[in-house]
């Protein structure tokens, strides 16, 4: 005799070598149905045994009563089992089991509302009497007096004996041949015991009934860009590198806590959890300690990859937790959470550069379910964005969902509101062409229907371009003014965030050649300016820009016998637009020697910065009119 036959290693990947058990040769075979009893298939699979154990143990989670408080017996006979728990402050709960197979009446138990049935048709309903029960039908409810609450609708059927527990499993076990008939995936069990001081056991049976879509909240993120490199930090050694770099983690974290606080029952993710491949496994570490925290504390988190993270950019891979869903990059997939009646239905991108629109591969609507859409995309363009994943606005909303969580897009918006079509933005600004308050959507579901949609700031850098208005100052210390007063409101708005700014200083006035003549100067007094009004590691200034102009320079006519006149002629020719060849050659043949001078600055630098175009024989307007204004400063000092 040997039990070897009815047992196999563990199966966790139908893709993997021995189902991933072991990249050696297991001791005991595998088995010829790996394929679809595996850990993988059953993490997906709405009525499995790991689903029901994440589901049970959320629920006691988010239920003080069912850890803390040993429940009081109400009624032990051999129809019924009754038990009160939620001594205060907790509410108060009652669960009842109906072991019989006919109608039983609960006396003298008074008002209620229903929060869990087996047959999930009674979800939310008011008990205006005594609570009747249908034959083996288990209800939880919260009593009257109560406070209301959302939570997951399992079902609890409770016993205080061995006796009860068979009677529970010949119910089972005669109920599952007709259901069996009638569902395409049996029924499964899980148990877990109650206080040692209640003497109970607790079975949890999953219910194969039409789902009713409650009241729920979910918390939709996009564009994580986990541990995104940021170039040229380095450069400047008063810039807070390592705070800057860590931004991307504090704002993931800051999410599991929003999450958490509010209380929701699922978080959705856009796409571009990471901004690439790892350096170091650290980066994926980070992010399962997140979903972690999230699925310990009855969270479920369904995310798809997008261009940054797609299946065949990364090279390392990391296990999600239990409770985490990254949905297919082969086909769109669906998403079941029966207990609220939602389907979320998405897929992620297989490759960086997808152009084929995958939202019209999406499956059609669930009846009964809250349908939302995950999806990476740029929809039907977006400035500074690429096209991926191309769709239209129409095709959206006319596809049946009542909500569509898109990524992609880091500035918010709110692309349509029936349906809801949203771009929540990327959870952390990158650089300073990504500005102002950054985070994710909140949404608020009542009786199946968006009931609100609230933005929630996340970021812990705020960056900004920051425009001081330098006109009418007579001197240095009046622009210095301006700009004092400028950061000063702009600290403002951070609440404690660093602020890093580009600061422009715009205008015509007096001051220009002071602030035009040093450059460098400049932005050592703008600094120390800031210094006066926040504390240092409250700010950084990435730049300073200074884009004021004289009130009045000197005029071509009057220094046309001057070499430097004859120069500012020159300029302001070709501004105008005439041809000034000897100059323009002049000038690229400068640029050219200065950047080949240094191995890689071209590329740093990008196509289009006005050094690289002079360099190849085009002199921008942004470039003359900088050196015009140098070369006014000059010659008009006071």
């Amino acid at each position: 005799m040997s039990r070897d036959p009815e047992r196999s290693p563990m199966r966790w990947h139908p893709d993997e070598p021995h189902a991933g058990f072991t990249t050696g040769e297991p001791w005991l075979p595998i088995g010829p149905d790996a394929e679809t009893l595996n850990l993988s298939t059953q993490r997906a699979n709405s009525c499995s045994i790991p689903t029901f154990f994440r589901a049970l143990l959320a629920l006691r989670h988010r239920d003080p009563a069912l850890r803390s408080v040993a429940p009081a017996p109400l009624r032990n006979t051999a129809q019924v089992v009754a038990l009160r728990g939620g001594a205060p402050p907790h509410r108060p709960l009652l669960v009842a089991l109906d072991l019989s197979d006919a109608p039983q009446v609960l006396e003298g138990i008074g008002a209620g509302k229903v929060l869990l049935s087996p047959h999930l048709d009674r979800h939310g309903a008011h008990i205006a009497g005594d609570p009747h029960l249908r034959p083996d039908e288990g209800l939880v409810l919260v009593e009257k007096s109560g406070q209301e609450m959302n939570f997951p609708a399992p079902i609890f059927i409770l016993y205080p004996s061995e006796a009860a527990l068979s009677a529970c499993r010949a119910i089972r076990r005669r109920e599952m041949g007709a259901w069996e008939n009638s569902f395409s995936q049996p029924c499964s069990l899980a148990c877990l015991p109650l206080p040692p001081a209640a003497s109970l056991s607790l079975e949890y049976l999953f219910p194969f009934a039409e789902p009713s879509v409650t009241s729920f909240r979910f918390l939709h993120a996009a564009d994580l860009h986990l541990d995104s490199p940021l170039r040229g930090l380095d450069v400047d050694l008063d810039a807070p590198a390592q705070r800057i770099r860590q931004a991307s983690r504090q704002a993931l974290a800051n999410l599991v806590e929003l999450a958490i606080a509010e209380a929701v029952d699922f978080v959705v993710i856009a796409g571009d959890l990471y901004d690439g491949d790892w350096q170091d496994f650290r980066t994926g570490q980070v992010l399962i300690a997140a979903l972690g925290r999230l699925t310990r504390a009855g969270i479920r988190v369904i995310a798809i990859r997008g261009n940054h993270d797609a299946e065949s950019v990364l090279t390392r891979n990391l296990r999600l937790p239990d409770g985490a869903t990254l949905l297919s990059a082969r086909t769109p997939e669906t998403a079941r959470l029966p207990e609220i009646g939602v389907a979320v239905h998405g897929q992620s991108f297989a490759t960086r550069d997808v152009q084929d629109n995958l939202a019209r591969g999406y499956p059609a609507p669930l009846p009964g379910f809250f349908n939302l859409g995950l999806l990476h995309t740029a929809a039907t363009g977006r400035p500074g964005h690429a096209s991926y994943a191309p769709c239209t606005v129409e095709q959206l909303a006319g596809h049946g969902y009542d909500y569509w969580a898109l990524g992609h897009i880091h500035t918010r918006e709110e692309v349509l509101r029936n349906p809801w079509i949203v771009f929540p933005g990327n959870i952390q600004g990158r650089h300073v062409n990504e500005p102002g308050a950054k985070g994710a959507t909140l949404v608020t579901v009542r009786d199946g229907r968006v009931a609100e949609v609230a933005h929630r700031v996340l970021d812990t850098v705020r960056w900004q371009r920051l425009a001081v208005d330098c006109r009418g100052a007579a001197d240095l210390e009046q622009a210095l003014e301006r700009v004092r007063n400028a950061l000063g409101a702009a600290l403002d708005d951070t609440s404690g965030r660093l602020l890093a700014l580009r600061l422009t200083l715009e205008g015509d006035c007096a001051a220009h050649a002071a602030l035009a003549r040093d450059p460098l100067g400049t932005r050592e007094r703008v600094r120390a300016a800031g210094l006066e009004v926040a504390e240092e590691g409250a700010f950084w200034i990435e730049a300073v820009r200074v884009g004021t102009r004289p009130l009045a320079g000197p005029t071509v006519r009057g220094l046309a016998d001057d070499a430097a006149g004859r120069l500012l002629g020159a300029i302001e020719a070709m501004s105008d637009g005439t041809d000034h060849a000897a100059l323009a050659e002049a000038v690229q043949a400068y640029a050219a020697t200065l950047l080949d001078r240094a191995g890689g600055l071209r590329e740093a630098l990008g196509a289009e910065h006005p050094a690289v175009l002079a360099a190849e024989g085009r002199l921008s307007p942004k470039l003359l009119r900088r050196a015009r204004q140098l070369l006014l400063s000059r010659l008009n000092p006071d």
